[in-house]
């Protein structure tokens, strides 16, 4: 250097050069910082997305004189190590690229790109091709239809639809079997002339990705029956159910179906009021104890009826004597919740032997018809006449329709 200037040069730096340097002469020191600087121009992503069985490119800005190294999670990606048809690494001027081929399942994780010993990570995420919202079970009965629907993202592609394992397409299937809709970002399956084979599982699939669903039984009661009825030797008692308008029903005493054929008119009547469906059981005794059991549209509900000591113990009395009481101490009150969270409904009967059915649109809430994963009935057991209906998981997609469900949820 000059006379009048001094440097100090720091070569190959580690981390512990990084830190305070002073300069002394005669009495006067002056000081200054060596501070780490990044290689990297620009910081990589967290994440890309990408679909399955197609490609992804992971770049990597670095600044003039850098080189890089690329890693599959802690494993330097060399010819060595891995194929260049599945990793290419490409390096053009300032630019570093990491192209990962035919993705499948194990590249679903972590990629690092390292420069002058710094390390950068961005994560491959599976593309979605469906919504959140996935593939629903669908309802219907026997020479009905049934609909699937999916939403799909605007890049996914065609949808393949599945009877089982089998691809429906018009040379395996009728259209008037099996007819598939596809509108803007939606595709839709129609399963018409309902058999008895048709309950069973379909599955939507794009992009390597897979969703099931099934063809379940729509069930014709709105309102099943009492799964216990307690009658009084000697005296009668009704079995009731509600159905949904013009719906035939069956009854069974013991899996016996009964008729003219099989039973008088004076023991069994059967009565229809509106979309109530009744069962009288007249002169009861101890041949009437078992099982009965309502059928309709291949959907059977039952109960079991039983003798009790004392009239005003029996269903019918219980039932009249709370006919004109309130039954709920107070309405239902609206609410609110997060995405992906629950929201949870609760009502009071005023006497706890009061059965308490939950209805979403119209729609009775049972094992049968609503995943316990999706709507809870939890009745309390310190406080019997206290009922909550939890309902999980709410979806963002379905957010306009959780409003709906919500604010109409009906308790009788």
């Amino acid at each position: 250097m000059s006379k009048t200037r001094e440097a100090l040069i720091v070569k190959n730096c580690k981390f512990d050069d990084f830190g305070t340097y002073q300069a002394e002469c005669g009495t006067h020191i002056s000081e200054a910082t060596l501070s780490r600087t990044t290689p990297f121009a620009s910081k990589l992503p967290d994440y890309i997305e990408s679909y399955r069985n197609e490609i992804a490119i992971i770049t990597a800005d670095l600044k003039p004189g850098c080189y890089s190294n690329w890693f599959y999670e802690n494993t330097p990606i060399t010819a060595d190590n891995f194929s260049i048809l599945k990793y290419e690494i490409r390096n053009s001027g300032n630019c570093s690229q990491l192209i990962i081929k035919n993705i499948s399942d194990r590249d679903f994780t972590f990629f690092a790109c390292e420069s002058r010993g710094e390390k950068k990570f961005c994560e491959l995420r599976e593309k979605a091709p469906f919504s959140e919202r996935g593939l629903e079970n669908s309802f219907g009965n026997i020479d009905g239809i049934a609909v699937f629907t999916v939403d799909t993202a605007f890049d996914c592609g065609n949808v393949n639809w599945y009877y089982e394992n089998t691809k429906i397409e018009p040379a395996r299937f009728s259209m008037l079997k099996y007819e598939i809709r596809n509108k803007s970002l939606q595709s839709s399956l129609i399963v018409k002339n309902i058999k008895e084979t048709d309950f069973t599982t379909f599955a939507c699939e794009a992009k390597g990705v897979r969703l099931s669903a099934a063809v379940l039984k729509a069930s014709p009661f709105v309102r099943p029956c009492d799964a216990k009825v307690e009658a009084f030797a000697t005296d009668i008692e009704v079995i009731s159910v509600d159905v949904k308008p013009h719906t035939s029903v069956s009854w069974f005493f013991n899996g016996v179906e009964i008729n003219s054929e099989n039973f008088s008119i004076l023991k069994y009547e059967e009565r229809s009021v509106g979309n109530r469906r009744e069962l009288i059981v007249k002169n009861i005794s101890n041949s009437d104890v078992g099982s009965y059991s309502c059928k309709a549209l291949g959907v059977t509900t039952g109960c079991t009826l039983r003798l009790v000591g004392l009239k005003k113990w029996t269903t019918s009395y219980m039932k009249s004597k709370m006919e004109n009481e309130r039954k709920l101490q107070a309405q239902l009150r609206n609410t609110t919740s997060y995405r992906g969270g629950i929201a949870v409904f609760e009502c009071c009967t005023r006497i706890p032997e009061l059965p308490v059915h939950w209805f979403v649109n119209g729609r009775l809430i049972t094992k049968d018809t609503f995943s316990i994963l999706k709507y809870e009935h939890v009745q309390s057991k310190m406080y019997p006449n206290y009922h909550r209906l939890i309902v999980k998981n709410i979806q963002v997609s379905l957010i306009s329709k959780t409003w709906q469900v919500l604010t109409h949820i009906v308790v009788c």
